[in-house]
């Protein structure tokens, strides 16, 4: 029965290892690897196929005896700090520093744990939208007009529950109210460069680790991943353009 305990615990470690992971941006093979190394540890046979909306994990202890578990993976963001705190807990957990229920623990708390500070990410949205419309060769306006987009496209983000709707209708309410907010800025102030400013405060809203990580997984032979993460970067990049072409093509056909 112990024995059964362990891999039932261990399938379950595993699988938050994974689950935090690919929830949070991390790579296919950064969870494999780190569910793999930590059946290793353990003494354990481990198989997993980790794609990005999905992971499959088997367990086999010394008699033979098989544990399975399947997560969906439904919701995805970029947290880097996640995938480091879950690496930090598996190197202990293989170390000895910590035992399997500890490693459950600590991996729950951090499952549970807010993801982002919302002021940071807010800020951090205005700093990038605005120095991007800067780099575009944009004026001093065109790079607050483009903060500001930033801003209030994020804090619309924060108001709706973002985690209950497609992410193509997302992007395309993500694109609309940059083009919504940069028509009503340019015409309410008569100067700036209304194009410059879409593509400054849209800039953020790009999948480009998305892209990358497709890139990254097809190199490594992940051929299902990377076409997954590509897909979902080219739905979310087309969203974006629609949802900017849609509101511009009504302002320049008044």
């Amino acid at each position: 029965m112990k024995n059964i305990i362990n891999i039932i615990e261990v399938s379950n470690l595993s699988k938050l290892c994974a689950q935090i992971i690919l929830e949070n941006g991390g790579e296919t093979y950064r969870a494999e690897e780190t569910v793999s190394l930590i059946g290793q540890s353990l003494g354990l046979e481990t198989d997993i196929i980790a794609i990005p909306t999905g992971i499959f994990i088997s367990v086999t202890n010394n008699n033979g005896q098989v544990n399975t578990v399947i997560k969906r993976i439904r919701n995805r963001t970029v947290n880097l700090a996640a995938i480091h705190n879950v690496n930090d807990v598996s190197r202990k957990l293989v170390k000895g520093q910590l035992n399997i229920q500890e490693s459950i623990e600590r991996l729950e708390q951090l499952h549970n744990a807010e993801n982002h500070n919302k002021f940071i990410y807010i800020l951090a949205a205005a700093v990038s939208s605005g120095f991007f419309a800067l780099l575009l060769q944009g004026t001093i306006f065109d790079l607050f007009a483009a903060a500001f987009c930033g801003i209030f496209v994020h804090l619309v983000f924060n108001l709706i529950e973002i985690n209950d709707i497609f992410n193509f209708a997302i992007s395309i309410i993500g694109g609309a109210i940059i083009s919504i907010c940069s028509i009503a800025l340019t015409s309410f102030f008569k100067i700036g460069n209304i194009d410059i400013i879409i593509i400054g405060a849209m800039t953020p809203l790009l999948p480009g680790l998305a892209m990358t990580t497709a890139i990254r997984d097809a190199m490594r032979g992940d051929l299902l991943s990377g076409v997954a993460r590509a897909a979902e970067a080219l739905t979310v990049a087309i969203a974006l353009a629609f949802g900017v072409g849609a509101i511009l093509s009504i302002y320049y056909g008044l």
